[in-house]
């Protein structure tokens, strides 16, 4: 599982290329792995529990009046799917996009692990 200076690493990456952190989902075993760093690592980002997926959602300015928000795995291996929103999107489909983004991201890295268990055996 990763740690606390794994994440912080990541975290100052994405801070360095003009990202920023707008909502951590994380498990409740890596929420007491992490348990007095939680506050220091993610300040101001909002915190929302996931039952099976530990992520990070940045954000930045695109161009041309577009954001373009990254769902970052929080794991040793370096893991992101992106979404682009116009400026003109909702926020009603912005978070309908953004959770669908996070369903891929759980699929992916599940079948990620399962495959590699499989290779394994």
């Amino acid at each position: 599982m990763i740690d606390a200076e794994q994440i912080r690493e990541i975290l100052s990456l994405y801070k360095k290329h003009g990202w920023n952190l707008r909502r951590v989902l994380l498990s409740n075993e890596l929420r007491v792995s992490l348990n007095e760093d939680l506050q220091k690592l993610f300040s101001d980002a909002e915190l929302v529990s996931s039952p099976f997926l530990n992520a990070a959602w940045f954000s930045r300015a695109s161009r041309a009046s577009r954001e373009t928000w990254e769902l970052r795995h929080l794991s040793e291996t370096p893991f992101a799917l992106l979404e682009v929103f116009d400026a003109e999107t909702d926020e009603e489909t912005r978070e309908k996009a953004r959770k669908e983004v996070e369903t891929r991201l759980l699929e992916l890295t599940s079948n990620a692990g399962r495959t590699k268990l499989e290779t394994d055996s």
